[in-house]
């Protein structure tokens, strides 16, 4: 299986968690994402988050070094509160804050 498989499989692990409302990876310029989002206003749950730890993923806010209230807090979207996390395991894969031009 590849890790790209296995990010899809975790996000489809994560979806179900109680709490949850939905989850998917996504890739970036340079790194792959999943994200999760929880209903407005809702914590991301224990659960979830200890799940993507140990998959060695780690939230977007503490990978990018962005100074924010949560790890991988990306704040409201819609109806949702979404989070963001990083696919740290590839030690290979470079981590990298995109900037604006």
């Amino acid at each position: 299986m590849t890790r790209r498989e296995e990010l899809e499989a975790l996000a489809d692990r994560v979806a179900v968690i109680d709490g949850v409302e939905r989850s998917w990876g996504a890739r970036s310029f340079e790194d792959t994402l999943l994200f999760v989002e929880v209903p407005s206003g809702a914590m991301l749950p224990d659960d979830a988050a200890e799940l993507l730890d140990e998959q060695e993923l780690t939230g977007a806010n503490e990978a990018y070094g962005i100074d924010a209230s949560g790890a991988s807090d990306a704040g409201n979207v819609g109806d949702y509160e979404q989070h963001r996390f990083v696919d740290t395991a590839d030690e290979n894969e470079s981590i990298s804050r995109a900037s604006s031009t």
